[in-house]
């Protein structure tokens, strides 16, 4: 299946919105019978995740006008992409500025790196945790850990019921000012 969230591309590729927020969007789409990029053991990428990382950084250092700044990636992501976007951030966590997980699980408390918090702001749908059997004390408890280690963990959520966080998000200007 080919990448189908158009809300986060009509708005970034406007001239309105490259005015205020100059940017490139760079959406990794494996094709349909990939395996996702969670995985890994702590300290320990898989393959796909190095070499996406290797591709990535690869690609902006490329780039040269205008040129990328790559203390300034941000890397987002919904529902599994969310998870594999938790999943990069912990194992490359002084690659990425921010990280916005969207309608996404966050990773196990092992997976936490103390030297490098990060920052983060995690969207999801009330109803849709309510009904799909994940437990937001999860997300909490993963806030938790990165604020209480100097990073910054933002939850935001809306009372909605369906798994579709991402098109609210990614149309919030708090965020992309963030």
């Amino acid at each position: 299946r080919h990448f189908n969230q158009r809300a986060i591309f009509k708005r970034v590729i406007s001239a309105k919105f490259q005015e205020k927020y100059p940017c490139f969007l760079l959406a990794l789409t494996p094709p349909e019978n990939a395996m996702t990029i969670h995985g890994g053991m702590p300290d320990r990428p898989t393959c796909l995740q190095m070499a996406l990382r290797d591709f990535v950084f690869d690609l902006c250092k490329m780039q040269k006008q205008p040129k990328v700044d790559l203390n300034r990636l941000y890397l987002t992501g919904f529902s599994y992409g969310g998870v594999g976007a938790y999943a990069l951030a912990q194992h490359f966590p002084d690659k990425f500025a921010a990280v916005v997980p969207i309608s996404a699980l966050p990773p196990l408390p092992e997976y936490f790196n103390h030297q490098f918090p990060g920052n983060w702001w995690h969207f999801h749908n009330e109803g849709n945790y309510n009904s799909g059997g994940v437990d937001v004390q999860d997300i909490e408890a993963f806030a938790k850990l990165v604020n209480d280690a100097g990073g910054d963990f933002r939850i935001g959520t809306s009372p909605a019921l369906g798994h579709d966080a991402w098109t609210k998000a990614w149309r919030e200007d708090v965020v992309w000012e963030w």
